[in-house]
């Protein structure tokens, strides 16, 4: 069976008044997450609060749909939480969590959800991969080009979402899963930790500090030292036995490489210990590579001399060619190779000649037949030209609607389905309004409608009007006077894990 072991830390950071994450360790089935909650007020912290609770409530058994389905469900329970109080109202969160799935222990793996831009990294025999895609603008302008990954790093944008929990009734969830060997280490964590510690710190912690815990508390303290702008978040994941998936891997790989090959005596003769001549040449050793006796012609058969090479004279006849016979361009032997006898054709007018045809001449028609063939060749140029139209037609009609943008018309906020600008013929349409008019939204805001970018999915353009509405929700609450409770802070302990998560969060700040 795999065993692992976990250790994680969290802080509020040096800007925050209260700390919006959330994290979860758990045991029956091993279940780890961080949830980043962003929203006005304790929005934040009820929202990540209840991601991880439902997480931890939901799975029931150690399997990957177990894990989607308990992410759909703390979406669905955000959203309606955010519905049924004002002071909720455009709460969300990321999350992104890791699972020990597989009843089996040769079939056991290590499967990661992911929703938002909280991040999974594997560090594997000192190499730190992420294995999350972050749910952002700005990483969607990195992949697509428009950034690198150093004007990425400082976006002042970095925190816009596409994707979040709780934003819109359904949400669509990455998933994967790796084959876990002893050694590795999974990191979860929230962005207020990329965002402050280089790639090379986190992995050289990672690397030398042994206990979860106190690699946890370590790369905390780093992000707080680099400015602690957000709140920092991390669990740390280690498999510390793999059921000696490792161990067989690693005899695998030492039989591949140690296979017993035959021995080349520099004559083309392969030895067996014995001194036995081979009777056989196996896959493996195969007779003729890299052997430059063979190359030479001096290959020794299984039970008989060497071969000797054909000789020069019979190499390009077969066995029943006769080499007296004559050549074939030579009729009779070559003595009538300038006396053949042209035959005039025959004539003869009044015979009834096949198929309805008035002479021999076979080149008579051939102007009637190149017209019949020229009659031909158009009606298929004709048939091929309306098929590539009409596929040309259908494949731009389709790429022109696959793809959905937000941008304003008329001082308001629309969702357009098409491609910007247009494509070809295909003009782009109004989808559905946002319900915002352009004046609220702040002069960043406003950039980012003009830079009109697109998405895969309707959802996915619902999600950054829902985002945008959130942060215009959340200006006017902060310029009008409101008075709130503070909840206390929930602890979800459960044998062998502990699970903290703060009360309520606001919107992930930059």
């Amino acid at each position: 069976m795999t065993s692992i072991r976990a250790g994680s830390a969290s802080d509020v950071g040096q800007i925050r008044s209260n700390n919006q994450d959330s994290k979860l360790i758990a045991d029956g089935p091993s279940v780890f997450a961080v949830a980043d909650g962003m929203g006005g007020h304790q929005g934040g912290e009820v929202a990540s609060a209840i991601a991880v609770e439902t997480l931890e409530a939901v799975i029931s058994e150690p399997t990957v749909s177990s894990m989607v389905e308990a992410v759909k469900e703390a979406n669905r329970r955000i959203f309606a939480r955010a519905a049924d109080s004002d002071e909720l109202r455009g709460m969300g969160t990321t999350l992104v969590a890791v699972a020990l799935v597989g009843e089996e222990a040769g079939e056991q793996e290590i499967a990661w959800v992911n929703v938002g831009d909280s991040r999974v990294y594997l560090l594997r025999d000192d190499e730190l991969m992420q294995l999350s895609q972050d749910h952002s603008l700005v990483e969607d302008l990195r992949r697509g080009g428009q950034l690198s990954e150093e004007e990425a790093a400082v976006h002042p944008q970095r925190n816009i979402l596409t994707r979040a929990l709780g934003i819109d009734e359904a949400v669509q969830v990455d998933t994967d899963s790796v084959l876990p060997f002893t050694g590795d280490r999974f990191l979860l964590c929230s962005d207020g930790l990329f965002n402050e510690v280089d790639r090379a710190a986190i992995v050289e912690v990672l690397r030398t500090v042994e206990d979860p815990d106190a690699a946890a508390s370590e790369l905390v303290r780093l992000a707080n030292q680099g400015g602690g702008r957000d709140n920092i978040t991390c669990v740390i994941v280690d498999v510390i036995d793999d059921g000696g998936r490792s161990a067989r891997a690693a005899d695998a790989a030492t039989a591949a490489t140690a296979a017993p090959a035959a021995t080349d005596d520099g004559e083309g003769t392969d030895e067996r210990p014995d001194g036995a001549s081979p009777t056989a040449v196996t896959a493996e050793t195969p007779a003729t590579q890299g052997d430059p006796a063979v190359a030479d012609g001096d290959v020794t058969l299984p039970g008989g001399p060497p071969a000797a090479p054909p000789s020069d004279t019979a190499t390009h006849l077969t066995d029943d060619t006769d080499v007296g016979a004559p050549s074939p361009t030579e009729p009779d032997g070559g003595a009538g190779a300038g006396a053949a006898s042209t035959a005039e054709p025959d004539s003869s007018e009044g015979e009834d000649l096949p198929f309805g045809r008035e002479t021999t001449d076979l080149f008579e028609d051939l102007d009637h037949a190149g017209g019949r063939h020229w009659a031909l060749t158009a009606l298929l140029t004709v048939v091929v030209l309306g098929v590539v139209v009409g596929g040309a037609y259908l494949a731009g009609s389709w790429w022109a609607g696959r793809t959905y943008y937000v941008a304003a018309e008329a001082g308001e906020v629309q969702i357009f389905r098409g491609q910007p600008g247009g494509f070809l013929i295909f003009d782009p349409t109004v989808e559905e309004s946002a319900g915002l008019d352009l004046d609220q939204l702040t002069p960043a805001e406003r950039d980012q409608i003009d830079a009109e970018q697109e998405f895969g999915s309707l959802e996915d353009a619902r999600t950054r009007v829902n985002t945008l509405k959130a942060n215009v929700d959340q200006r006017d609450q902060e310029t009008s006077p409101s008075t709130t409770t503070t909840a206390p802070p929930t602890t979800t302990t459960r044998p062998g894990s502990t699970t903290t998560a703060p009360a309520a969060p606001t919107t992930e700040g930059p």
